[in-house]
């Protein structure tokens, strides 16, 4: 995507339409459309997934602030 484009012109919208009308057209059963800006896909029909990630640290300093960066979300 060209980040150069103006935002007046919805590129990103665009694409996603575009993206679904391809998938469409080829009949797939699936589009992954990826982690980001729920709301413009949900307007074109995406479901949201659930989603968990586990880790395992060693270092106490790196697990407080990946706690501080979890409490901000």
């Amino acid at each position: 995507m060209d980040y150069t484009v103006p935002d007046e012109l919805n590129l990103y919208k665009k694409m996603l339409y575009q993206a679904v009308c391809r998938g469409l057209e080829l009949r797939v059963d699936q589009i992954c459309l990826g982690l980001s800006s729920s709301p413009a896909k949900h307007k074109l029909g995406a479901k949201t997934i659930k989603q968990v990630a586990y880790i395992q640290v060693k270092d106490h300093y790196n697990m407080e602030l990946i706690r501080s960066m979890e409490m901000n979300m």
